[in-house]
Protein backbone atom coordinates (compact mmCIF):
# COMPACT_ATOMS: atom_id res chain seq x y z
CA UNK A 1 0.00 0.00 0.00
CA UNK A 2 2.45 2.33 1.22
CA UNK A 3 5.14 1.72 -1.54
CA UNK A 4 2.47 2.14 -4.62
CA UNK A 5 1.53 5.38 -2.90
CA UNK A 6 5.16 6.80 -2.78
CA UNK A 7 5.63 5.19 -6.61
CA UNK A 8 3.03 6.86 -7.79
CA UNK A 9 3.89 10.19 -6.09
CA UNK A 10 7.23 9.93 -7.74
CA UNK A 11 5.95 8.92 -10.93
CA UNK A 12 3.61 12.24 -10.68
CA UNK A 13 6.84 14.41 -10.00
CA UNK A 14 8.91 12.94 -12.11
CA UNK A 15 6.45 13.71 -15.21
CA UNK A 16 6.90 17.60 -13.93
CA UNK A 17 10.30 17.41 -14.06
CA UNK A 18 10.50 15.67 -17.58
CA UNK A 19 8.28 18.11 -18.93
CA UNK A 20 9.82 21.10 -17.88
CA UNK A 21 13.62 20.00 -18.26
CA UNK A 22 13.23 16.79 -20.83
CA UNK A 23 14.16 16.31 -24.35
CA UNK A 24 11.57 15.70 -26.54
CA UNK A 25 12.15 12.07 -26.75
CA UNK A 26 12.06 12.12 -23.13
CA UNK A 27 8.79 13.76 -23.21
CA UNK A 28 7.70 11.00 -25.47
CA UNK A 29 8.49 8.21 -23.76
CA UNK A 30 6.46 9.11 -20.79
CA UNK A 31 3.90 9.82 -22.80
CA UNK A 32 3.49 7.15 -24.22
CA UNK A 33 4.49 4.89 -20.72
CA UNK A 34 1.77 7.35 -19.20
CA UNK A 35 -0.75 8.13 -21.48
CA UNK A 36 -0.45 5.04 -24.34
CA UNK A 37 0.63 8.52 -26.40
CA UNK A 38 2.16 7.64 -29.88
CA UNK A 39 5.65 9.57 -30.72
CA UNK A 40 5.03 12.64 -32.57
CA UNK A 41 6.02 11.99 -36.04
CA UNK A 42 8.65 14.99 -36.21
CA UNK A 43 10.67 13.02 -33.61
CA UNK A 44 10.67 9.64 -34.75
CA UNK A 45 11.96 11.44 -38.10
CA UNK A 46 14.81 12.99 -36.31
CA UNK A 47 15.83 9.59 -34.08
CA UNK A 48 15.65 7.36 -37.45
CA UNK A 49 17.60 10.17 -38.83
CA UNK A 50 20.54 9.31 -36.60
CA UNK A 51 20.68 5.62 -37.76
CA UNK A 52 23.69 4.95 -40.23
CA UNK A 53 23.37 3.03 -43.48
CA UNK A 54 24.42 -0.35 -41.96
CA UNK A 55 22.25 -0.30 -39.43
CA UNK A 56 23.84 0.64 -36.37
CA UNK A 57 24.71 3.87 -34.50
CA UNK A 58 27.08 5.75 -32.75
CA UNK A 59 27.58 6.20 -29.33
CA UNK A 60 28.83 9.34 -27.72
CA UNK A 61 32.91 8.25 -27.58
CA UNK A 62 32.38 6.47 -31.45
CA UNK A 63 30.61 9.32 -33.45
CA UNK A 64 31.01 9.47 -36.79
CA UNK A 65 31.14 5.28 -36.77
CA UNK A 66 28.76 3.06 -35.22
CA UNK A 67 29.12 1.10 -32.03
CA UNK A 68 27.73 -1.95 -30.38
CA UNK A 69 26.79 -0.07 -27.71
CA UNK A 70 25.34 2.91 -29.11
CA UNK A 71 23.62 0.55 -31.43
CA UNK A 72 22.29 -1.42 -27.86
CA UNK A 73 20.88 2.28 -26.44
CA UNK A 74 19.69 3.21 -29.74
CA UNK A 75 17.61 0.00 -29.71
CA UNK A 76 16.36 1.04 -26.12
CA UNK A 77 15.28 4.24 -26.87
CA UNK A 78 13.44 2.97 -30.21
CA UNK A 79 11.54 0.12 -28.25
CA UNK A 80 10.60 2.59 -25.27
CA UNK A 81 9.00 4.63 -27.95
CA UNK A 82 6.22 2.10 -29.46
CA UNK A 83 5.50 0.36 -32.33
CA UNK A 84 5.32 2.94 -35.43
CA UNK A 85 6.01 1.66 -38.79
CA UNK A 86 9.08 3.47 -39.35
CA UNK A 87 10.28 2.55 -35.58
CA UNK A 88 9.92 -1.01 -36.34
CA UNK A 89 11.98 -0.32 -39.82
CA UNK A 90 14.57 1.26 -37.76
CA UNK A 91 14.54 -1.40 -35.12
CA UNK A 92 14.76 -4.54 -37.47
CA UNK A 93 18.20 -2.70 -39.00
CA UNK A 94 19.33 -2.06 -35.60
CA UNK A 95 18.36 -5.76 -34.87
CA UNK A 96 20.67 -7.29 -38.00
CA UNK A 97 23.43 -5.04 -37.30
CA UNK A 98 23.91 -6.44 -33.83
CA UNK A 99 23.36 -10.07 -35.41
CA UNK A 100 26.12 -9.45 -37.90
CA UNK A 101 28.34 -8.72 -35.39
CA UNK A 102 28.03 -12.20 -32.95
CA UNK A 103 31.06 -13.66 -33.45
CA UNK A 104 30.91 -17.68 -33.66
CA UNK A 105 31.34 -18.33 -30.17
CA UNK A 106 28.54 -16.17 -29.27
CA UNK A 107 30.21 -13.23 -28.02
CA UNK A 108 30.60 -9.72 -29.14
CA UNK A 109 33.46 -7.43 -29.34
CA UNK A 110 33.65 -3.52 -29.99
CA UNK A 111 34.53 -2.86 -34.05
CA UNK A 112 34.19 0.36 -33.76
CA UNK A 113 37.50 2.47 -34.63
CA UNK A 114 39.59 4.58 -32.59
CA UNK A 115 40.29 4.70 -29.01
CA UNK A 116 37.90 2.50 -27.05
CA UNK A 117 36.51 4.20 -23.65
CA UNK A 118 37.45 3.16 -20.08
CA UNK A 119 35.12 0.28 -19.74
CA UNK A 120 36.19 -1.38 -22.68
CA UNK A 121 39.57 -1.41 -22.52
CA UNK A 122 39.94 -4.68 -20.67
CA UNK A 123 39.80 -6.89 -23.76
CA UNK A 124 37.98 -9.73 -21.70
CA UNK A 125 36.00 -7.54 -19.56
CA UNK A 126 35.03 -5.90 -23.18
CA UNK A 127 34.35 -9.16 -23.84
CA UNK A 128 31.90 -10.20 -21.56
CA UNK A 129 30.09 -6.99 -21.14
CA UNK A 130 29.26 -6.68 -25.04
CA UNK A 131 28.09 -10.25 -25.19
CA UNK A 132 25.45 -9.62 -21.92
CA UNK A 133 24.47 -6.51 -23.48
CA UNK A 134 23.90 -7.81 -27.22
CA UNK A 135 22.53 -10.78 -25.67
CA UNK A 136 19.71 -8.87 -23.83
CA UNK A 137 19.26 -6.60 -26.94
CA UNK A 138 18.38 -9.64 -28.50
CA UNK A 139 15.79 -11.37 -26.20
CA UNK A 140 12.81 -11.77 -27.87
CA UNK A 141 14.06 -11.04 -31.32
CA UNK A 142 16.78 -14.33 -32.16
CA UNK A 143 16.65 -17.33 -29.73
CA UNK A 144 19.51 -18.96 -31.34
CA UNK A 145 21.97 -15.66 -30.96
CA UNK A 146 20.73 -15.37 -27.29
CA UNK A 147 21.57 -19.11 -26.22
CA UNK A 148 25.32 -18.99 -28.13
CA UNK A 149 25.76 -15.76 -25.44
CA UNK A 150 24.30 -17.64 -22.67
CA UNK A 151 27.01 -20.38 -23.35
CA UNK A 152 29.99 -17.63 -23.09
CA UNK A 153 28.46 -16.06 -20.04
CA UNK A 154 27.98 -19.29 -18.35
CA UNK A 155 31.54 -20.13 -18.82
CA UNK A 156 32.54 -16.73 -17.58
CA UNK A 157 30.81 -16.65 -14.13
CA UNK A 158 32.91 -17.06 -10.94
CA UNK A 159 31.93 -19.04 -8.08
CA UNK A 160 30.58 -16.00 -6.35
CA UNK A 161 28.62 -14.60 -8.91
CA UNK A 162 30.54 -12.23 -10.36
CA UNK A 163 31.20 -11.44 -13.86
CA UNK A 164 33.76 -10.00 -15.49
CA UNK A 165 33.26 -6.56 -16.59
CA UNK A 166 31.12 -3.15 -15.17
CA UNK A 167 28.04 -3.78 -12.69
CA UNK A 168 25.18 -3.50 -15.85
CA UNK A 169 27.22 -6.83 -16.80
CA UNK A 170 25.58 -8.63 -13.88
CA UNK A 171 21.92 -7.95 -14.66
CA UNK A 172 22.45 -8.12 -18.52
CA UNK A 173 23.34 -11.53 -17.75
CA UNK A 174 21.12 -12.31 -15.44
CA UNK A 175 18.38 -12.01 -18.49
CA UNK A 176 20.20 -13.87 -21.30
CA UNK A 177 20.66 -16.64 -18.38
CA UNK A 178 17.00 -16.81 -17.25
CA UNK A 179 15.86 -16.12 -21.07
CA UNK A 180 17.30 -19.77 -21.58
CA UNK A 181 16.38 -20.96 -18.37
CA UNK A 182 19.01 -21.36 -16.40
CA UNK A 183 17.68 -19.31 -13.64
CA UNK A 184 19.35 -20.67 -10.84
CA UNK A 185 22.83 -19.08 -12.64
CA UNK A 186 20.79 -15.88 -13.22
CA UNK A 187 20.15 -15.25 -9.65
CA UNK A 188 23.40 -16.01 -8.61
CA UNK A 189 24.70 -13.19 -11.09
CA UNK A 190 22.47 -10.72 -9.19
CA UNK A 191 23.98 -11.49 -5.86
CA UNK A 192 26.75 -9.14 -6.22
CA UNK A 193 24.31 -6.67 -7.39
CA UNK A 194 22.40 -6.60 -4.32
CA UNK A 195 25.64 -6.10 -2.72
CA UNK A 196 26.59 -3.11 -4.83
CA UNK A 197 22.73 -1.39 -4.69
CA UNK A 198 23.29 1.27 -2.52
CA UNK A 199 26.11 2.34 -4.38
CA UNK A 200 24.39 2.44 -7.91
CA UNK A 201 24.35 5.46 -10.08
CA UNK A 202 19.96 6.10 -10.40
CA UNK A 203 20.95 5.83 -13.91
CA UNK A 204 21.63 2.44 -13.57
CA UNK A 205 19.33 1.31 -11.12
CA UNK A 206 16.23 2.45 -13.48
CA UNK A 207 18.46 0.19 -15.92
CA UNK A 208 18.56 -2.74 -13.76
CA UNK A 209 14.68 -2.67 -13.37
CA UNK A 210 13.95 -2.29 -16.90
CA UNK A 211 16.01 -5.11 -17.54
CA UNK A 212 14.96 -7.76 -14.81
CA UNK A 213 11.25 -6.06 -13.35
CA UNK A 214 10.72 -8.93 -11.85
CA UNK A 215 13.87 -9.97 -9.53
CA UNK A 216 14.18 -9.70 -5.52
CA UNK A 217 16.34 -6.75 -6.51
CA UNK A 218 14.78 -4.78 -8.45
CA UNK A 219 12.26 -4.32 -6.15
CA UNK A 220 14.89 -2.79 -3.73
CA UNK A 221 15.98 -0.69 -6.59
CA UNK A 222 12.36 0.96 -7.03
CA UNK A 223 12.16 1.91 -3.16
CA UNK A 224 15.99 3.09 -4.06
CA UNK A 225 15.20 5.36 -6.59
CA UNK A 226 12.09 6.41 -4.40
CA UNK A 227 14.18 7.54 -1.58
CA UNK A 228 16.71 9.57 -4.18
CA UNK A 229 14.35 11.45 -5.89
CA UNK A 230 15.31 15.27 -5.54
CA UNK A 231 12.42 17.39 -4.55
CA UNK A 232 12.18 19.22 -8.01
CA UNK A 233 11.27 15.59 -8.97
CA UNK A 234 14.68 14.52 -10.76
CA UNK A 235 17.66 12.50 -9.99
CA UNK A 236 20.64 13.09 -9.83
CA UNK A 237 23.60 10.88 -12.11
CA UNK A 238 27.32 10.43 -12.16
CA UNK A 239 26.87 10.39 -15.66
CA UNK A 240 26.16 14.16 -16.62
CA UNK A 241 23.48 16.43 -15.86
CA UNK A 242 22.35 16.60 -19.89
CA UNK A 243 21.02 13.27 -19.55
CA UNK A 244 18.73 13.44 -16.19
CA UNK A 245 15.64 14.14 -18.51
CA UNK A 246 16.95 10.60 -19.81
CA UNK A 247 17.15 9.35 -16.45
CA UNK A 248 13.95 10.78 -15.08
CA UNK A 249 12.25 9.42 -18.10
CA UNK A 250 14.04 6.22 -17.53
CA UNK A 251 12.94 6.10 -13.53
CA UNK A 252 9.26 6.46 -14.42
CA UNK A 253 8.94 3.09 -16.25
CA UNK A 254 11.00 1.75 -13.69
CA UNK A 255 8.17 3.00 -11.48
CA UNK A 256 5.35 2.22 -13.25
CA UNK A 257 5.97 -1.45 -13.98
Amino acid sequence: MFYERDAQVAIERAAEYVERFGRPIDRARVGLTLRSEPAPERLIDKLVAGQLDDGGWPACWSAPHASLEGTCHALAQIEALGPAERLAEARAATLRFILSHQHRDGSWTETAPGVLPPWLADELEARVYLTALCGSALVGANGRAVTSAAEVLRRRVRTNGVLPGPIPTQWLAARVLATVGDDDLALATLDPVVDALDELDPAWLAWLVLTMPTSNVAGRARRLLIARQRRDGGWSSELGSSIEGEVAAMAIQALWR
